[in-house]
């Protein structure tokens, strides 16, 4: 099975979306970085328990708006 895109880049709307399509892997490795960074912060680092608080609320804000968007990370980075 094959795919083909075209877009016209003389189209400011479609360099946009050619923009989007070309830098998909970077955003899900960056978004994927930003998830084990905070699980690593979490796991390994001497928090107290308000920063463990901290740290836990923002990797479930990050799971909630990756799952309302329906962005499977393990799924993107394979």
């Amino acid at each position: 099975m094959k795919a083909t895109l075209t877009f016209d880049l003389d189209s400011p709307e479609d360099a946009a979306h050619h923009l989007r399509c070309t830098k998909a892997l970077d955003l899900a490795l960056c978004l994927n970085e930003f998830n084990n960074e905070i699980s690593s912060i979490i796991k390994h680092k001497d928090l107290t328990e308000e920063q463990s608080e901290v740290y836990s609320k923002i990797k479930n804000l990050l799971h909630e708006v990756l799952e309302e968007y329906g962005i499977n990370l393990d799924e993107l980075n394979r």
